[in-house]
């Protein structure tokens, strides 16, 4: 998938259960299509047993407040079961924006899923 394609995608989110963390995989432009949903469906998914999260934002354009919100929900309620989220190659722009917003040092950054997910697991 080009740029251009991306940019012009609705946003798309998909979750992956994986042990001991969700994959969530956030792809395309968040509009004004509601993000609620996938936000319960991230922070249901946090517990004991799952505890992390990894966020691909590698295809996602840019960030909204609803999107915002849900990672940072999510690292409230993955703190509390004594978990952590971790982001996947944000772009120069979504980079920017968590440190405007003074957010960049909730979140640990990895080039890949698999590096993320290494981390996580103490390897």
């Amino acid at each position: 998938m080009n740029p251009a394609e991306t940019f012009s995608q609705p946003l798309s989110v998909t979750f992956e259960d994986v042990p001991g963390a969700c994959v969530v995989r956030l792809v395309g432009t968040p509009g004004m299509e509601n993000v609620n949903p996938h936000h319960e469906q991230l922070l249901d998914r946090i517990d004991d047993e799952t505890p992390n999260v990894v966020a691909d934002l590698s295809k996602l354009t840019f960030i909204n407040s609803p999107v915002l919100a849900m990672l940072v929900h999510a690292h409230k309620k993955t703190h509390e079961h004594n978990g952590r989220v971790v982001i996947v190659r944000p772009s120069a722009v979504i980079a920017r924006v968590l440190r405007l917003m003074h957010v960049e040092r909730l979140f640990s950054e990895y080039a890949t899923v698999d590096a993320a997910l290494a981390a996580l697991a103490g390897r």
